[in-house]
């Protein structure tokens, strides 16, 4: 489009000279410069308005035809202004004058100015090229109608110096322009700086992902002045600022917000959309961060704060997992802590305690952890926690340390004490961890252990030699028995008598040998302690002998204790042997029944529980014990009464039948002043059961077969010899096979088998079960000296009997007379 200038009132009249039209334009041109010095930005760019203003006023007089030419970005000659003057009709200046667009090439290729077609008389055109900031900018080009007086030398001139003035004046226009821009840039960006710095402190403040997601958005819409500003994280984490509400994101938007491989956390901006991947510690992108901003595009520097915004994210993120993971340990480590079941001690390296766990308080008696009462250190312990500090700082590594014997509350305790230096952060002296453990309980519990091993090896040696001797004293039992039956002479039958009264001690004996290293059966029942004692008080007698004054003070209301009755006669008659022993020059014996009331605080000493009590106390006034005796005279095979004199199993016994019935047994002993023992069994309300033994009936003689299996070549003839004298016909057999084998070829019925259980092969339970299996309604009577009824439980339920070892010949036949009598 042609724009026609307005000529100024000297010019309307007719054409100017070529000299005062060279003058008028430098004239015009101070004016137009003047006027434009200090010219703000309008509507339109800086350089198009000047480049206008220009062609006007040089299109009033100068030239009748003002044509602007000017470069792109891309280097192609562009047409920024044609203006037309008052006299030069309608046309194109580059019809006027041919070969001008080429000139015009020409010049703002090399910048020189040139007039066309030349000067002189001929030249319509004077082009001009424009340089800004030194480089080709355009071109200026000032064209005659023909009939005007050509351009001369002055006239090239002044053109030059008008259009190198525009082009001094759009350079200057556009570094202004530059300048205000870069201000507005730097203003902006100090602002978004200022927002990036807020939201930092925003998103490093937060407490979750959420909040940080929340934050990262707020942040973000703030400081692009965005539309929409999302963040989208892989765990769910989904939080969209859209305009000034808060609302999700819409499905798949994920999908179209992706971050390139490669990338990192680095934005990219893409048309309306500016992206950056927000990490976290994780490999690859956590998340994405988009904001959206229809009104302009996103610079550099917003890609770059971008950029710093999603690292500030996933700093954030990054900083709350580890804080989580630090929760996390910590919430562990101190459920540990607290739940040690050793002590844990934080010290100063002067061993002043700082902290402590609950399993410390219970250890060292001290308050609980936190309080403001400093604890009292043991002085064993602040000794061993120096040493441990000072071997601690010598090897560098853990130090370890065993204390006896030291008294906490009141209490001797065993401890074992391991130390570490820790060099806290902050901290100009490192502190000392410290762990104690109160091994007391474990190492009574392995001494305990390792004497229940020892007292197991002793009872199987016992065992075996009891079983042996269970033997012979059946035989010395059964002989005698039989002796005393066919003897007339009275003295005899008294000697006899007393063998078997000695066999009956030997039997004793034997039960307490079979009891060590084994749990013994007991037969508890109700009885009035004072009623047993006075019933025996002449065995009691004869025992201590007569050097001895034997003194009884029971109570006959005391109460009733359960307890084996057998086996509470046997500790009585064990404990005034060891009191007449106690007083080879004679003395004197207390034995005493009374009531007990056992408080709490002596009820934990003695390991029982609190009340009433009956007790039984028997006081000599012989030799007495030192401490180190007493420490072990409830000790197995513990006797001070020198060989083939004591076998210290009476103690021992005792002290297994009262912790059996929930009492306790004490001693107090000193040299020269006598003992003293107490047996507390618990007072019990239930009533005296007494059951009236009725005369046993005169066994009728046998008319049976019986099979006997005793692998002792004494005992299984004496066991044939009483069976046969009552009238039982009788098949003998060493062995448990030997007794199967006499059972298969015996065509006659076998009504009964005699059987010892331990038989060195088959078993004497073993061998019942084979015959049962065999001859169907067979009974068996087994006899054992070191088992017990137990082993008849393989047998048909009614058939079988058990007869422990020792036992009389009388015995033997009414265990037999009663199986075979018997009903199933």
């Amino acid at each position: 489009m042609v724009r026609r200038a307005t000529p100024p009132e000297s010019a309307r009249a007719g054409d100017v000279d070529a000299p005062e039209r060279a003058a008028r334009l430098r004239g015009r041109y101070v004016d137009f410069r003047a006027a434009n010095r200090h010219a703000g930005p309008g509507p339109r760019s800086g350089s198009e308005a000047l480049v206008d203003a220009f062609a006007a006023l040089a299109a009033e007089e100068f030239a009748d035809w003002v044509v602007v030419d000017v470069m792109d970005v891309d280097g192609a000659t562009v047409r920024a202004q044609l203006v037309a003057g008052p006299r030069s009709g309608d046309g194109d200046p580059l019809d006027v004058v041919p070969g001008l667009a080429g000139v015009v090439d020409r010049v703002i290729a090399s910048g020189v100015t040139e007039a066309w077609p030349t000067s002189g008389p001929d030249a319509r055109a004077v082009v001009v090229g424009l340089r800004v900031k030194d480089r080709a900018f355009g071109a200026v080009g000032f064209v005659l109608r023909p009939g005007r007086a050509p351009y001369g030398a002055s006239d090239v001139v002044a053109a030059e110096e008008a259009a190198w003035g525009l082009a001094s004046m759009i350079e200057r226009r556009l570094l202004l322009d530059e300048s205000r821009q870069a201000l507005r840039a730097t203003q902006r960006m100090a602002r978004q700086l200022h927002q990036l710095f807020a939201a930092t402190m925003n998103v490093s403040g937060a407490r979750d992902e959420a909040e940080v997601a929340a934050a990262v958005v707020q942040s973000a819409r703030r400081v692009f002045d965005a539309d929409v500003a999302v963040i989208d994280l892989d765990d769910g984490g989904v939080a969209a600022w859209i305009g000034r509400g808060m609302a999700r994101a819409t499905p798949g938007l994920r999908d179209d917000l992706t971050v390139p491989p490669g990338s990192g956390e680095r934005a990219l901006a893409a048309g309306e959309w500016l992206v950056a991947g927000v990490g976290g510690g994780a490999p690859g992108h956590r998340g994405v961060l988009a904001v959206r901003r229809r009104a302009s595009g996103f610079s550099s520097e917003d890609v770059e704060i971008a950029t710093l915004l999603a690292q500030a994210a996933s700093a954030a993120l990054e900083s709350r997992a580890l804080a989580r993971g630090v929760e996390r340990s910590e919430a562990r480590l101190r459920a540990l802590v607290e739940a040690a079941p050793i002590g844990i001690l934080e010290a100063s390296t002067d061993g002043s305690p700082r902290w402590w766990n609950h399993a410390a308080e219970r250890v060292l008696g001290w308050p609980a952890p936190g309080s403001a009462v400093v604890p009292e250190v043991p002085a064993a312990l602040a000794r061993a926690i120096d040493d441990l500090a000072a071997e601690a700082r010598v090897g560098g590594g853990p130090a370890l340390r065993d204390l006896v014997d030291v008294e906490v509350r009141g209490r001797v305790r065993d401890l074992t004490t391991s130390a570490a230096l820790v060099a806290l952060p902050e901290q100009a002296d490192p502190t000392l961890m410290v762990l104690i453990d109160d091994v007391t309980d474990h190492r009574q519990l392995k001494a305990e252990v390792a004497h229940a091993q020892q007292m197991e090896l002793r009872g199987q040696v016992a065992s075996s030699v009891a079983h042996d001797f269970n033997n012979l004293i059946t035989l010395i039992t059964g002989y005698s028995e039989i002796l005393e039956r066919s003897l007339g002479d009275d003295d005899l039958a008294e000697m006899v008598r007393d063998i078997q009264a000695t066999a009956s001690r030997a039997s004793r004996l034997t039960a307490q040998l079979q009891s060590i290293g084994r749990a013994e059966e007991l037969e508890p029942v109700d009885l009035v302690p004072a009623d047993v004692i006075r019933a025996n008080a002449e065995v009691i007698e004869r025992v201590v002998g007569r050097d001895v004054e034997l003194e009884l003070a029971l109570e006959d209301d005391a109460g009733v204790v359960r307890v084996d009755a057998a086996q509470f006669e046997q500790m009585i008659l064990n404990l005034a042997v060891n009191a007449r022993d106690a007083m080879p020059d004679g003395g004197s014996l207390r034995v005493v029944v009374g009531r007990a009331q056992v408080t709490a605080e002596r009820a934990g000493e003695l390991g029982i529980v609190p009340g009433p009590y009956v007790a039984v106390t028997v006081a000599d006034t012989g030799v007495g014990m030192d401490e180190e005796t007493m420490a072990h005279c409830f000790d197995a095979f513990f006797t001070t009464k020198g060989p083939l004199r004591g076998t210290g199993l009476g103690l021992a016994s005792a002290r297994r039948l009262v912790d059996a019935s929930g009492g306790a047994i004490t001693v107090r002993s000193a040299p020269g002043v006598g003992t003293t023992f107490e047996a507390l069994f618990p007072l019990t309300r239930e009533a005296v059961v007494v059951e009236l033994s009725s005369a046993a009936p005169t066994p009728t003689r046998g008319f049976a077969t019986v099979l006997v299996a005793e692998d002792d070549d004494g005992l299984r003839r004496l066991m044939a010899q009483v069976l046969s004298r009552n009238g039982y016909e009788v098949l003998t057999g060493a062995t448990g096979e030997e007794a199967l084998a006499i059972a298969e070829r015996y065509e006659g019925p076998i009504d009964l088998l005699v059987s010892d259980v331990v038989l060195g092969g088959m078993t004497g339970a073993e061998l019942a079960c084979a015959l049962q299996g065999r001859r169907a309604g067979m009974r068996a009577l087994l006899t054992s000296g070191t088992a017990d009824a137990s082993v008849l439980e393989g047998l048909v339920p009614g058939t079988g009997a058990f007869l422990p070892k020792p036992f009389r010949p009388s015995a033997l036949i009414e265990g037999v007379h009663d199986l075979l009598t018997r009903r199933n």
